[in-house]
Formats: C-alpha cells, structure tokens, sequence
C-alpha cells in the first residue's frame, strides 16, 4: 500500500530510486553513468560534473586556481568504478570541499532559490569549505546540509515529497567517489 499516493501527494519526477558508483537511477528513468553527478532543483535535474576534462570556459579555469585547491588535477586514488581523478582539484590540503562560485552557477540562476540544499559527497563525508559554505548561505541564500551520497539521496527523497520541490534541491557526488 502506498500511503503517500492515497493521500493524494504526487511523487516528483526528480526522486532517486538508486545511487550507483559512477552514476545514478531516477525515477523519471534517466540514469546517469560514467561518474556524473547531478544537481536537483526545482523539479528538474541536471548533469554537474566540473572535475571532467571535457570542461572548457571559467569553471575550468576557476576551478585550478581557486584558492585553497589542490594544485594537480591528476591526483587521486583512482580506483573505484566511474571516480574520477580530476576530482581532488576541489578538495583542500585540509581534506575539505572547496567548491568555486562558478560550479554552482546554476544555483545562482534560480528563482526560486531552495531553501535548502543537500550535498551528498560520494561514499564519505567530506564536508565543506568556509568560502564554499559562505558562498551558499550567504551570498545565495541557501542553508546547506552535507552527508555521504547515500544518505543525502534518502534525505532528499524523504524531504521533496514533505517539503516540495521548490523548497528543497541537492548535489549528488556518484557513490564510487572516496577522495584521496
């Protein structure tokens, strides 16, 4: 029996059924692979992955000379299927998640903001910087709240369907990402 449906509260297109090591299942049918994270924000959920190669433009380059980043983008334990290497540019020398305004450029677009966002770090917790964290709360507006990709999956899942999509977006890191 499902007493969410027979109480008439309508199941968003953005919830996750499942985290994978690289990627993830919606319950839309998307899924995501290849170590691809995703940010869920007002209903929609879009592909984020700014440690790829591939990225061109000011997040690359915002990214390599943010300060407190790790100055290789090579460097990593690289094992773990779909984990990237290039990751690591984002974490500190003190182990913490520094992620530059331009990776979140989507959050700032928003209006709506979320009132609340949560951070899922791959398979540990790795929590955020001060500038990172400054960045999101007071210069966009957003309380955050950082757990481990699974956890962050179920939290979200549970609090959209309390909560409204409006109210409540996510990053997900893929699940096979562990950092150094």
């Amino acid at each position: 029996m499902d007493i969410l449906a027979s109480a008439g509260v309508e199941e968003p297109a953005t919830s996750i059924d499942a985290c994978t090591s690289d990627g993830f299942h919606l319950n839309n049918g998307v899924h995501t692979s290849g170590g691809k994270g995703v940010i869920l924000v007002g209903g929609e959920a879009f592909l984020w992955q700014p440690w790829m190669p591939t990225t061109t433009g000011a997040a690359a380059t915002d990214a390599a000379s943010y300060p407190g980043n790790a100055a290789s983008k090579t460097s990593g334990s690289g094992s773990g299927s779909g984990e990237h290497k290039g990751f690591t540019v984002f974490l500190d020398p003190r182990g913490m998640l520094n992620f530059p305004p331009s990776t979140l450029g989507l959050l700032s677009l928003l209006y709506p903001k979320p009132d609340l966002l949560l951070i899922g770090t791959g398979r540990k917790l790795w929590m955020l910087s001060r500038e990172t964290r400054r960045y999101l709360s007071e210069e966009l507006g957003i309380k955050v709240d950082v757990m481990d990709t699974p956890n962050a999956a179920a939290a979200y899942n549970l609090l959209v369907m309390e909560r409204g999509v409006e109210e409540v977006g996510s990053i997900l890191i893929p699940e096979g990402w562990r950092g150094r």
